[in-house]
């Protein structure tokens, strides 16, 4: 990331949340990284545990999945689990938090409005900002 930064590069980070084993704790640890690196733009996906994999079949022996409409499975759906440290009302609200900790901070906006270099550039972090403010507020 720091090179990237360092020669104009912008940066992307993509962190999971809801992952097997994980707390409130680790949560904000996750939150936390995410903040250090500081990418130009974060997105915390909520696991996706896909029938098939290992995680699926983890989590269906344990009994905690209670959604089987593969609709709900995309990117930008809510839980379709829950872990035994966080319930699935949990795992979307610390998804809510870790918007608003990385974004909402006074420095990631000053930065953000500060690498606008064009109009077209201005559009798309409004674009962005209004989908993160949604999500922030989505139920």
């Amino acid at each position: 990331f720091k090179l990237s930064k360092k020669y104009g590069f912008g940066t992307w980070g993509f962190f999971m949340i809801g992952l097997p084993g994980e707390n409130k704790k680790t949560v904000k640890d996750t939150i936390d990284f995410a903040k250090e690196l500081d990418p130009d733009f974060a997105k915390f996906l909520i696991l996706k545990p896909y029938p098939g994999t290992e995680v699926f079949e983890q989590l269906y022996q344990e009994e905690r999945i209670f959604d089987f409409n593969y609709d709900n499975y995309g990117p930008y759906t809510g839980p379709v689990h829950e872990l035994p440290d966080l319930t699935r009302e949990e795992i979307l609200g610390l998804q809510k938090k870790a918007l608003r900790r990385f974004y909402l901070r006074p420095s990631k906006i000053l930065k953000t409005i500060f690498r606008i270099r064009s109009f077209t550039q201005f559009k798309l972090n409004v674009k962005s900002g209004m989908f993160v403010i949604k999500s922030m507020f989505k139920e």
